[in-house]
């Protein structure tokens, strides 16, 4: 007996339509490698090297020059990189489905994540590495002219705000791709971990790059604190003050604090003295005082201090009033930490306290109590922690007074007038009572002054869950970390449902076909009969893999005969076809909802030329 041959193998058909997405495919994937190029080179590019070579001359610096002047527009190219692999990789598994079947989709994508992450991604992103400025100069003036298309600007910023919506904390306004001064702080970080800087380097790092954003306000000594003399007092005794106050320079007011007419230096008042000139009114020897707005930028301070050699300036606000007053030794320890000598009375600005606790002056800033314990206390009008406190309490507040904020209590202590002199921060143990609100009095925190030297780092694990909790349109930390699983779960959900669907149309389509053409068709039994019994068998197949038959359609949709035979002969090939009703969204364990798509599967195979009990000339088959 003749040994039956089994289901005929299909050709891979490729069709005009296939061909243009082929094209596409190869297009995308060339833009994917250039957008690449551009990106890591673009910010591998510092901007002094891009004035470099526009000085030089070479061509594209100047785009390049101004591109860097706007960092954000690096955030078009991230968008366009990625639109195109997306849009690339659905095309790829477009036409993988379209030739293969389901196994030609998992194909395609497996071969589609190789060659994007050799040829798209790490091959262009090396060569750009290798070659900055190379690249950076043939990139810029494309890029430029991308970016300052009106509609792909304003889709990448709507797209980068509904980020900063849904994400907690305060966001990026420019964006998360753009190379920041928190890159370079994680590579500082990086650095120390490594052993290739020291903590102390990588400190003054981050000093060195808070120092720009920082104005004359932040640094200045306030009003309350300044040390004054009037214009009438005697040298001699101008030089009493300077002596007991330990300071070389004093302002010189004319009136009240508001009227600083000049600044007294004590190597000009003892020449006075020296030259017997001790009774005579400091305003005779005085120099004059600069006078500088609280918002001036402390770099351009110590430059024009450098210039104009000058180591005293008066801070004035939007007013005009005094706000405080400025010197160089202020600005220097904004770098370097503070400057002690040997007449200077030791009163730390931050004192540990056991239990991860810190007390700090009132006048610290809200960046070094943030950073100390790595915490987020909200910024504002104000700079200094008691800033803070006087607008969470909304008053003066009392001795030992304390507000809750963030999973730490503010204690406010040393109150001096209408000053808070020392700030105690603790964190806040949870209760199962109601706690104290914001501005309600408590009892100063129990073992205050208690030194631990390892206070500061023991806060951040103690309470890292409280605190972290940022909040940006309502959405907090946590929920929004639900939000993420629940959209995940869904997705993963619905993209199963869509290939669980397309395995068991295959399935349908194949059982249908292999039962048609397995039928016998002689004496009582039909074609139309083989055909509904195929059709039971594919219905039967799907309900075997889980699906309602009610939404799924098997039919017979082709029949092709050779050498001249028709109908259900040997040789026949015939053709299934499987179609199911996907619903638009798939919740687990409950259900589909919604009118969704269609999902359809093709299926062929050869009636047996040698089975008996089937019409039709085996002769006609050649």
């Amino acid at each position: 007996m003749a040994a039956f041959p089994g289901p005929t193998t299909l050709a891979v058909t490729v069709g005009a339509a296939d061909l243009w997405l082929l094209v596409a495919i190869g297009v995308l994937l060339i833009f994917s490698v250039l957008l690449s190029v551009a990106e890591t080179a673009l910010v591998r590019v510092p901007r002094p090297r891009a004035d470099d070579l526009a000085a030089e001359g070479r061509p594209g610096a100047d785009a390049l020059v101004k591109l860097l002047a706007r960092p954000d527009h690096v955030t078009t190219v991230v968008f366009l990189r990625v639109a195109c692999q997306l849009v690339e990789a659905t095309l790829v598994g477009i036409v993988g489905d379209r030739l293969l079947g389901v196994a030609g989709l998992i194909l395609a994508t497996a071969v589609n994540v190789v060659i994007v992450f050799v040829i798209a991604e790490t091959a262009p992103k090396t060569w750009a590495v290798l070659n900055p400025e190379r690249a950076a100069l043939a990139a810029a003036g494309p890029v430029r002219a991308l970016a300052a298309f009106p509609p792909l600007r304003l889709m990448t910023r709507g797209l980068i705000g509904l980020a900063n919506v849904v994400l907690p904390g305060r966001g990026l306004q420019q964006g998360p791709f753009v190379s920041s001064e928190e890159e370079l702080l994680a590579v500082a970080e990086v650095s120390v971990e490594e052993g290739v800087i020291e903590e102390e380097e990588r400190a003054l790092i981050e000093s060195i790059i808070e120092f720009g954003d920082t104005v004359v306000r932040e640094v200045m000594v306030p009003r309350p604190d300044m040390v004054t003399v009037p214009a009438d007092f005697r040298v001699a005794d101008v030089m009493e003050v300077l002596l007991l106050n330990g300071y070389s320079r004093l302002p010189v007011c004319s009136g009240t604090l508001d009227d600083v007419t000049g600044l007294a230096y004590a190597k000009d008042l003892m020449a006075a003295e020296r030259d017997g000139k001790g009774d005579a009114p400091v305003a005779s020897h005085m120099r004059p005082a600069r006078f500088v707005p609280e918002t001036k930028r402390v770099p351009e301070m110590l430059r024009e201090m450098q210039r104009d050699k000058f180591h005293m300036a008066i801070v004035v606000d939007e007013y005009g009033g005094t706000a405080g007053l400025v010197t160089l030794e202020d600005i220097i320890e904004e770098l370097v930490g503070e400057i002690a000598d040997e007449f200077d009375v030791d009163d730390p600005l931050v004192e540990p306290l056991a239990g991860g606790g810190i007390r700090v002056h009132g006048r610290t800033s809200l960046d070094e109590v943030n950073d100390l314990l790595h915490t987020r206390f909200p910024e504002g009008d104000w700079d200094t922690i008691g800033g803070l406190i006087y607008d969470l309490m909304g008053h003066v507040p009392a001795e030992g007074e304390a507000v809750t904020l963030a999973g730490w209590r503010l204690t406010a202590q040393r109150i001096q007038g209408r000053r808070i002199g020392r700030v105690t921060i603790t964190p806040d143990p949870p209760s199962s009572g109601p706690g104290p609100g914001p501005g309600s009095a408590s009892a100063p925190e129990a073992g205050a002054g208690a030194g631990d030297p390892n206070g500061l780092h023991a806060a951040p694990e103690q309470s890292r869950g409280s605190r972290d909790s940022g909040q940006v349109a309502g959405i907090e930390a946590i929920p929004f970390g639900i939000l993420i699983f629940v959209v995940g779960a869904l997705f993963i959900a619905n993209v199963w449902a869509v290939v669980d669907a397309k395995s068991a149309v295959d399935a349908a389509a194949r059982e249908a076909t292999r039962h048609y053409v397995e039928s016998q068709v002689d004496g009582s039994a039909t074609a139309d009969a083989a055909a509904d019994a195929a059709v039971d068998a594919g219905l039967a197949a799907l309900a075997a893999r889980g699906r309602d038959p009610s939404q799924a359609t098997v039919e017979l949709t082709g029949l092709d005969g050779v050498g001249g035979q028709s109908g259900f002969t040997r040789c026949a090939r015939a053709t299934f076809t499987a179609e199911y009703e996907v619903p638009a969204l798939t919740i687990p364990w409950i259900g589909g909802f919604g009118d969704g798509f269609t999902v359809t599967s093709h299926h062929s195979e050869l009636v047996d030329p040698f089975r008996g009990g089937v019409p039709g000339s085996s002769q006609s088959c050649a």
